[in-house]
């Protein structure tokens, strides 16, 4: 009897011992599952950062993310953007903010509420041609869903036009956004604006999200068009050296 009994306790404590070890390899592995989950969440996210906010070279242009000591040169060519965009009525400013504005905190981004905007998702960089600042590109971050970009402006100064600049930072910029997973870019463009719509269209915006016009196109109504842009890496250029 003492002998039953006594088995019965070494099978009782190695069972005990057995489920604690599959107790441990269990919590060891979910441990290990987990951290690997986080590690991949985190290198996602240190890649979006990584290719979004680093330079942006090209093979004629520098292009930097904009900061206070850029600003009296971008107010310069927004001077002669305002001129550029009388076409429109006042009452597209209500579109958009000022650079200095969007410095601060951020561009007015359409269909993006203010109790949603991400300030960290705004970027602004200046375009630069043999140190000199030509432009500025802006565009903002997951607009919508993740692996969508909207774009602000791309502006280039008039005397620079003309000579393929602005479809070289949109090939450049767009690769850079397939590195990071992006999928699409939305833009706006007002009606008024043929030469714009001509450059987008040149450059792959080649989907209408909406239109927006006020009645008929007179004088005084603003009327824009959204447009978009599929991205994936099937399509990444490599002409242009980053």
């Amino acid at each position: 009897m003492d002998s039953q009994n006594t088995a019965n306790i070494y099978i009782a404590v190695l069972r005990f011992d057995l489920s604690r070890l599959f107790v441990q390899s269990f919590c060891a592995i979910l441990i290990l599952f987990i951290s690997a989950l986080a590690k991949t969440s985190e290198l996602d996210a240190d890649l979006s950062e990584a290719v979004v906010m680093e330079q942006i070279k090209t093979k004629r242009l520098l292009l930097t993310a904009a900061n206070k000591n850029d600003l009296l040169g971008l107010e310069e060519i927004e001077k002669e953007c305002d001129e550029y965009f009388k076409f429109d009525p006042p009452c597209a400013a209500e579109h958009n903010r000022s650079l200095r504005e969007c410095l601060a905190m951020g561009d007015i981004i359409p269909g993006v509420s203010q109790e949603n905007y991400k300030r960290e998702n705004y970027r602004l960089y200046c375009v630069w041609k043999d140190d000199l600042l030509i432009g500025w590109l802006s565009f903002y971050l997951e607009y919508q869903q993740k692996d969508t970009v909207y774009l602000s402006v791309v502006y280039i100064k008039e005397a620079y036009r003309s000579s393929g600049i602005g479809a070289e930072i949109m090939e450049a910029w767009t690769n850079k956004l397939v590195d990071a997973q992006f999928k699409i870019i939305k833009t706006h463009c007002s009606l008024r604006n043929a030469l714009s719509l001509r450059f987008w269209v040149k450059n792959g915006f080649d989907r209408i999200t909406e239109i927006e016009c006020t009645g008929n196109l007179y004088p005084d109504n603003f009327g824009g068009i959204g447009l978009m842009k599929c991205i994936n890496p099937m399509s990444r250029k490599t002409l242009v050296e980053l």
